[in-house]
C-alpha cells in the first residue's frame, strides 16, 4: 500500500507534468506594439520632456495596448548622434487548447532611458503598430538639449 504521503506526491508529480503538457503548445511571436487602438479611445500616449540637460539620461514613456492574449516583450533604442529610435515589442500569445482572449484592452509601459551628449535639437521617433490604420506607425517628437 502507498502512504499518504507517497500518494500526494504521485498526485503533486501528475498535476505539474499535466499543467506542463498544456502549456508545451503555447506559442509566443513578437510583434511591434500598438500605438493607438479604435481611434477615439487609445490614443498615442508617449510621456517625454521637451527640454532635457546635454549628457544627463532621461526617460521616455510609451505606451501600447492589446488584447488579453498579448504580454509585454521588450524596447529597442538606438541612438546616434542626436536621433533616437525607440520600438516598443510586445509578445502575441496562441494557446495550443484554442483558448480564446477576452475583449478587453490592457495597455504595456514601455521605458526607455535616452542620452543626447551635444546641444541643439534631437528627434525621438517612436516605431510602432496602428489598429487604426493598419500598417506600422512613426511618431516622431522634438526634444531641446541645453
Amino acid at each position: 500500500m502507498f502512504s499518504h504521503q507517497r500518494v500526494h506526491l504521485l498526485l503533486s508529480s501528475m498535476a505539474v507534468f499535466l499543467l506542463l503538457s498544456a502549456c508545451s503548445g503555447t506559442s509566443r511571436v513578437i510583434n511591434l506594439g500598438i500605438l493607438e487602438m479604435y481611434s477615439d479611445f487609445y490614443n498615442v500616449q508617449i510621456d517625454l520632456p521637451e527640454a532635457v540637460a546635454r549628457g544627463q539620461d532621461f526617460e521616455v514613456k510609451v505606451t501600447t495596448y492589446a488584447h488579453t492574449c498579448r504580454e509585454r516583450a521588450r524596447t529597442d533604442v538606438t541612438i546616434q548622434d542626436m536621433t533616437a529610435v525607440i520600438t516598443p515589442y510586445d509578445y502575441e500569445v496562441t494557446y495550443p487548447d484554442g483558448t480564446i482572449c477576452n475583449p478587453v484592452i490592457s495597455s504595456f509601459e514601455h521605458t526607455a532611458t535616452l542620452r543626447f551628449d551635444q546641444v541643439g535639437t534631437a528627434t525621438i521617433t517612436v516605431r510602432g503598430y496602428s489598429d487604426v490604420q493598419e500598417q506600422a506607425i512613426d511618431v516622431v517628437h522634438i526634444v531641446t538639449v541645453q
